[in-house]
């Protein structure tokens, strides 16, 4: 009977370390909060540029999903209040090379958010004297390698947490 109780807790025991090392691994098969590592390579410009909500994809160290898009408003719904200045993103984390990051995000959650999940983002039309045209959306920020990143609509789609970009230090980013 002991040996039997042994051979449980040590089953159970593997069992606990094995899903928590998983989720260490892949952060995305962890319900709805997630630990991203990585570095933004592409960004909407007109939302950074002119609100304080970003969009924008994350080339993550995590090689069983490379890229995530990412999704950051202070506030959600049409009665939200004004964002201030400390609301806005670090604009360092809008280099795509140097210091790496940690996103905490979370799946989308309510209408709102998951409706900005599902509705690709478009392209801006213009017109002008030289005529029609589209100016895309997302760009590369500088010094990012944007190649092989995948359409953004076959993108998994986060929401960024408030105060949830942080840099990574030196000595922890070689990990």
């Amino acid at each position: 009977m002991k040996r039997v109780m042994a051979s449980l807790l040590l089953l159970s025991w593997a069992c606990v370390s094995l899903m928590a090392q998983d989720a260490l691994l892949n952060p995305f098969k962890t319900g709805n909060d997630a630990q991203l590592r990585g570095r933004i390579v592409l960004y909407d410009w007109f939302s950074h540029d002119h609100t304080s909500s970003d969009e924008f994809v994350v080339k993550t160290a995590d090689p069983a999903q490379p890229f995530a898009r990412v999704i950051y408003k202070v506030y959600w719904g049409f009665d939200a209040p004004a964002a201030t200045a400390k609301d806005m993103l670090d604009r360092w984390a809008f280099i795509g090379h140097g210091s790496m990051w940690n996103f905490s995000v979370h799946a989308p959650q309510g209408a709102e958010e998951k409706g900005a999940c599902a509705n690709p983002p478009l392209a801006h039309q213009y017109q002008d004297e030289t005529g029609r045209g589209e100016i895309p959306r997302f760009v590369a920020t500088p010094g990012a390698d944007a190649a092989g990143v995948p359409s953004i609509k076959n993108l998994p789609c986060f929401i960024l947490k408030r105060d949830g970009l942080t840099r990574i230090v030196a000595q922890d980013a070689k990990h």
